[in-house]
């Protein structure tokens, strides 16, 4: 989930309805959201995430994007499942943040690979 005021309101309380969370802010200084994964403390507990800040171009330069990776274990059963919430490039009826939306998809699928592979 894409929010803001985590660290002063949701943190705790998603901690008092009985949920835990990991939470990524954009890199942007002057953004105050980032994204979140939520879960049941009592259905799951974090194996391991991770922060991808996508690059727009080739060159490598980094816009106000993220994605949150995170991988969790079911209580019950022990099956690990990969959650992401992302903050890709807005603005649809832009040509060219569609071709940025692609990029970040891509860059997304590879870091997706890896974090799958590292992890089992």
């Amino acid at each position: 989930v894409e929010l803001d005021r985590y660290h002063d309101f949701f943190q705790a309380e998603l901690d008092r309805i009985g949920l835990d969370s990991v939470w990524a802010k954009r890199p942007r200084p002057e953004s105050l959201d980032g994204c979140a994964v939520c879960w049941k403390k009592s259905k799951f507990e974090l194996v391991a995430n991770e922060t991808l800040m996508f690059s727009d171009n080739a060159e490598g330069s980094r816009k106000d994007r993220l994605a949150l990776v995170t991988l969790l274990r079911t209580r019950s059963s022990r099956q690990q499942l990969i959650f992401v919430s992302t903050h890709f490039a807005r603005n649809p009826e832009c040509r060219r943040q569609e071709v940025i939306r692609q990029r970040q998809g891509v860059q997304l699928m590879l870091r997706l690979k890896s974090f799958a592979i590292r992890h089992g």
